[in-house]
């Protein structure tokens, strides 16, 4: 998910630091969309048609959409071709593993208007 996390527990046990553990790593395995298999792979590859999900996936969703309203597409969540284009292809750790800087090197100024906002009904 391009994210750190680092858990503190105040005053509970070691099983309640793995239970946390365990809950991040079951988030990734279903959000990364660097894993085959997860749900939000699933949502892409499949795009447009009907994907069962897990409830915990179809919040994700519902708020990743809510941002997008509520930014007025400035935070928008339907980005992946264009993120792909860019080069961001593969997780961070391999980016920097290969010393990848397409990122950075691409004019994100030449992208054609990507997003969600932008798309008409029948477009």
């Amino acid at each position: 998910m391009g994210s750190d996390a680092h858990l503190i527990v105040v005053g509970g046990s070691v099983a309640s630091l793995e239970r946390a553990r365990d809950m991040i790593s079951e988030l990734e395995a279903k959000w990364s969309r660097f894993l085959d298999n997860s749900e939000v792979t699933v949502l892409n590859r499949q795009a447009g048609r009907p994907v069962p999900v897990s409830a915990g996936t179809l919040a994700l969703v519902e708020r990743a959409l809510e941002g997008a309203r509520v930014t007025e597409g400035r935070y928008d969540p339907t980005l992946l071709r264009h993120l792909e284009r860019v080069g961001y292809d593969r997780s961070f750790e391999l980016l920097a593993e290969e010393g990848s800087n397409r990122v950075e090197e691409y004019p994100l100024a030449l992208l054609e208007r990507p997003g969600s906002r932008d798309r008409r009904p029948g477009g």
